[in-house]
């Protein structure tokens, strides 16, 4: 029985962090359709990829096996269908874990009780020592699949012969966990199988100091021994009937003398039960039986919490009146009030705040009710918590007001109560923002109108803001209310936001100019304007380099990687931009374009020198950019191409062009294969290097064909010891010359 978590303590929060971590992204080619099918939960597709059986890739493919993916995600028939072709329960998954690690990390008792039929070993281990007994009893880092049932998956793994007193890298044991979970049935199934409860982990901690350091005093007294009496009969009727909401076997059980505080295996009480069903007449009837309202369970939690949760006001003033704390805090560190305030039970939290509810409460991170409230738009809530004095000018540890919140969630409603109540809004955060600033951020007209009109006043931050959102309505309104288009020292070119926007490059670019904005004005990476526009293609773009060239801008500058404004935008495929810039005089520096990456799909070995536009136009596409291809001056220059092929492993190489040299008329393009380091989160590269060079008259060319990059971390590790010059010894000999094609 829970209520939304509100905050846990950083111990709680450590030990049941997810383990191990894991890859989130790799290159599209390495897609498997098996697995894409299984992630789908698309027991049909599974079936048709199967048809020719499983394949080697599918037991294991650049991160999980087929067969631990479809555990993870839970779908039992799944499973069954990978078994039916083969599949097998292996020790160890290609990604360090298991089938049985990855259904049990996910709480899918189903998909475990089956893979223990097939004898999955319950003793298996990660890197970092966790068990799937471990692994169920923490929270995984993303859900997937079905809802788990953690408390029936660690029974399946303890009967199953699964160690409860296993531990961790760290030292956490099962029954650890369990207390950090504030679970007291797993608590008690733990200790029944035979768990130790004074084995501490790599900080001294056994599981009875930490539920005595939560303050869970229930499970505390399990571990010391201390367990609740056994409810009688008459006990037992009366917890089923609360726990079911039956009022009318409640009343019954109650006629006949019933204990009213019988305490069920999670500390819960009838009333507690009745509470948290809603049943507010059976709860009143308990009170008047004698129910204690101070009963907390093994989570901390009481009837009033649940009272707060329901919305159950006669009762939450019934459990007031004899002595229930308002401002108790449950293991999620939550009041009765922060329940109803969330569940946006009004009259309830007004008695609450009445009857000495904090208005003031907020999390580890200090936000407060109010806070909250205001980002979820609430503002009949954010009217009842400001009636009962919650300060609108409290900030949390980032320094955001409630104000700040609702504009940054983009809640009007609650902006307009914040704002006639006496919020402030020139009020700045730990950063320096206002409410104006996270109202143009999320391109809230509405909310940055009435801000301004309510006295915030635009600066140039608030300009940025706009810029970096391409609001070009936002731009031209604080333009117009004299914010400056120059930029401040140390700080971004509103200018080169503009010209380099992802959209609306040409309307923002002509507003900054109509206000003054200088062209010649470059960031910190020596980018200008006309820069930031040249490298980007499209009409878009072409119009703010037009605009740019009306108003002066110099296309001569060269940023701090030497580029020019033609140069990027002939290293995108800007060909229009390139001629405009070109008519404008800028200079066409063909032999410093140069393209290099460390990714492209179907990549045979090879080096090539392409002498013409079509042969240049298919390999562009290869590498995956526009349909459009730099227009190359093939009279006068041609492409050094070279692709090292797929490279198994992170480590990538590179490739450095050595000066063309010219004997007779055949023109020889050296280069060397170089180390580039590691790659993180990837299983092989796929080098190459572009390279545009002066024909100088020459009629043939020859390039060395790449090296066989087969035994890369070797030769990695050789360059990296024992840098050379040249390539690596065991190359094939020289290519001959190629005729211009």
């Amino acid at each position: 029985m829970t209520l939304p978590l509100m905050k846990r303590s950083v111990v709680v929060a450590a030990l049941l962090a997810a383990s191990p971590a894991r890859s989130v992204m790799l290159p599209p080619d390495w897609a498997n359709p098996l697995v894409e099918e299984i992630e789908q939960n698309d027991l049909d597709g599974v079936k048709a990829a199967l048809a020719g059986g499983l394949k080697d890739d599918d037991r294991c493919r650049h991160d999980d096996s087929a067969l631990a993916k479809a555990a993870e995600y839970g779908n039992l028939e799944i499973v069954k269908a990978l078994f039916a072709a083969g599949a097998k329960v292996v020790e160890k998954d290609c990604e360090d874990s298991s089938p049985l690690w990855e259904a049990s990390r996910q709480g899918h008792a189903d998909v475990v009780a089956l893979l223990l039929s097939k004898k999955a070993d319950v003793r298996f281990k990660v890197g970092n020592g966790s068990t799937p007994l471990l692994a169920a009893l923490q929270d995984p880092l993303m859900k997937v699949g079905p809802k788990g049932d953690a408390r029936k998956t660690v029974e399946l793994l303890l009967k199953a012969g699964s160690d409860p007193d296993a531990e961790n890298a760290f030292g956490h044991t099962p029954l650890l966990l369990a207390v950090g979970r504030a679970d007291a049935r797993l608590v008690s199934l733990i200790l029944r199988h035979g768990a130790k409860p004074d084995r501490k982990n790599e900080d001294g901690l056994s599981p009875l100091d930490l539920a005595k350091k939560e303050g869970l005093g229930f499970i505390a007294a399990l571990l010391e021994g201390r367990k609740s009496p056994k409810p009688s009969p008459a006990g037992r009727r009366l917890l089923d009937a609360a726990q079911a909401g039956d009022e009318a076997a409640a009343a019954k059980a109650l006629a006949a003398k019933a204990p009213a505080d019988v305490l069920d295996e999670g500390g819960n009480t009838p009333l507690i039960h009745a509470a948290y069903n809603g049943k507010e007449a059976m709860a009143l009837s308990l009170l008047k039986a004698g129910a204690s309202p101070l009963v907390k369970n093994a989570r901390n939690d009481t009837a009033l919490h649940f009272a707060g949760a329901r919305g159950l006001t006669a009762l939450a003033s019934a459990l007031l009146d004899r002595g229930a704390d308002p401002k108790a805090r449950d293991h999620y560190g939550s009041t009765c009030l922060s329940y109803a305030v969330r569940e946006a039970k009004r009259e309830t939290a007004a008695l609450l705040l009445s009857r000495g509810a904090d208005p003031e409460e907020d999390d580890e991170k200090g936000v407060t009710l109010l806070m909250e409230t205001a980002a979820k738009g609430d503002d009949a809530m954010v009217s009842v918590l400001l009636k009962a004095k919650a300060s609108h000018a409290a900030a949390d540890k980032d320094g955001l007001t409630a104000l700040m919140h609702a504009a940054k969630e983009g809640k009007l409603a609650a902006v307009q109560a914040l704002l006639e109540a006496g919020a402030d809004p020139a009020a700045r955060d730990s950063a320096g923002q206002a409410a104006l600033h996270f109202a143009l951020d999320g391109r809230y007209a509405d909310i940055a109108a009435l801000l301004t009109a309510k006295g915030a006043k635009p600066d140039p931050d608030a300009l940025l803001t706009a810029l970096r959102k391409w609001d070009a309505a936002a731009v031209e309104s604080l333009l117009q209310q004299g914010v400056s288009p120059h930029p401040q020292p140390g700080g971004d070119v509103p200018l080169v936001l503009a010209a380099g926007a992802y959209q609306t490059k040409t309307p923002l670019t002509r507003l900054l100019l109509k206000a003054g904005a200088r062209t010649d004005v470059a960031d910190s990476e020596g980018l200008t304007p006309l820069m930031a526009a040249a490298k980007w293609s499209g009409e878009d773009s072409l119009g703010a380099v037009q605009a740019l060239l009306k108003a002066g801008a110099d296309h001569r500058p060269k940023d701090k990687k030497g580029l020019t404004a033609w140069l990027h935008a002939m290293t995108n495929g800007s060909n229009d931009t390139a001629a405009v810039l070109a008519k404008a005089g800028a200079a066409a520096d063909y032999d410093a374009l140069a393209w290099e990456g460390s990714f492209v799909t179907d990549s045979p070995r090879y080096a090539k020198v392409l002498t013409d536009q079509e042969a240049w136009d298919e390999v562009w596409k290869k590498l995956g950019h526009d349909p459009v291809s730099p227009e190359i001056d093939f009279k006068r220059y041609a492409v050094a191409c070279v692709f090292l092929g797929e490279i198994s492993g992170a480590d990538t190489a590179g490739v450095v062009f050595k000066e063309p040299k010219l004997e007779g008329k055949t023109l020889r393009v050296d280069y060397k294969v170089v180390p580039r380091g590691y790659i993180t989160d990837v299983h092989s590269t796929s080098p190459y290097a572009i390279k545009v060079v002066k024909r100088s008259g020459a009629r043939e060319f020859v390039m060395p064909p790449p090296p066989d990059m087969s035994g890369t971390p070797d030769f990695i590790r050789r360059q990296l010891e024992n840098p050379a010059d040249d390539m690596p010894r065991g190359d094939p000999p020289p290519g001959r010359p190629v005729r211009p094609e």
